[in-house]
């Protein structure tokens, strides 16, 4: 809901009109893609969570104004704006370690860019910082609030229970805090948790998530500013790849320890 508004906040500022269409599960969104071959929309900005999409790929490659928000896809050449993926999960090691977490664990998911992205980030710091994370700490599943759950029962049943686990989307978080309490592990006091994205709820006190931002107000100025740049016929010689940095929100589920700049 965050992202429709605030590309629909900036489509108004240009007098245009926002129409939304929701993708299926394996991303197809075949009533927006008609709509754009029959003249019906100008352009499209595309935020599905796909990492493949033959379809859509030939469109571009047709010269359809497109513009993916949010992630990249596989051999699709348009322009992208994503959040700077790789440097949050970046931050997030730096964080932990910092703060005295040692037995660090995450969960994942290849599925999809973003993750990708983070997992990247968040092991290459660690192990620049002298604490490469071992395979065994890194559960993959389908980042869903159940997968969190999953995730926690199986790093918590193994010979050294980890002190802090980062989580690549909030929704996979959740889960983990809420089978956390059902197993009587004490937040932060047992365990840190950390997720990604800061969606609505992670502010909630029942869950009170440390988490990283991602900046959807630039990101959907910049996603609409770029469609309205392939809509007016501007050709770019290669696709524009923009990045926004977000930010790390500290709040109870890490002790409310404090976010400061690395020093190393």
């Amino acid at each position: 809901m965050e992202v429709m508004r605030e590309v629909h906040e900036h489509v108004a500022r240009h007098r245009l009109r926002l129409s939304v269409w929701l993708a299926d599960t394996d991303g197809n969104a075949p009533d927006a893609l008609q709509a754009l071959r029959e003249r019906s929309v100008d352009g499209l900005i595309y935020t599905a969570a796909v990492d493949q999409m033959p379809e859509l790929e030939a469109d571009i490659s047709a010269g359809a104004p497109i513009v993916l928000m949010g992630r990249t896809i596989r051999g699709i050449p348009t322009d992208t704006v994503s959040g700077a993926n790789v440097q949050g999960g970046r931050r997030v090691a730096e964080y932990l370690l910092e703060n005295g977490r040692r037995d660090v664990a995450l969960v994942g998911g290849r599925a999809f860019s973003p993750g990708r992205e983070i997992e990247q980030g968040f092991r290459q710091r660690l192990e620049s910082l002298g604490s490469p994370l071992a395979d065994k700490r890194i559960i993959y599943g389908d980042l869903t609030y159940r997968s969190g759950e999953h995730a926690l029962e199986q790093l918590w049943n193994g010979k050294k229970k980890p002190d802090a686990i980062f989580c690549v989307n909030d929704l996979v978080a959740y889960g983990v805090l809420d089978a956390a309490r059902k197993m009587k592990i004490r937040i932060p006091e047992d365990l840190w948790v950390v997720g990604y994205n800061n969606i609505t709820m992670s502010e909630w006190a029942a869950y009170d998530l440390t988490t990283v931002q991602l900046p959807i107000a630039p990101m959907a100025e910049i996603s609409v500013e770029l469609l309205l740049r392939r809509i007016d016929g501007e050709q770019a010689p290669t696709p524009r790849r923009r990045r926004v940095e977000g930010a790390l929100l500290v709040r109870g589920s890490t002790a409310h320890a404090p976010a400061v700049p690395s020093t190393k």
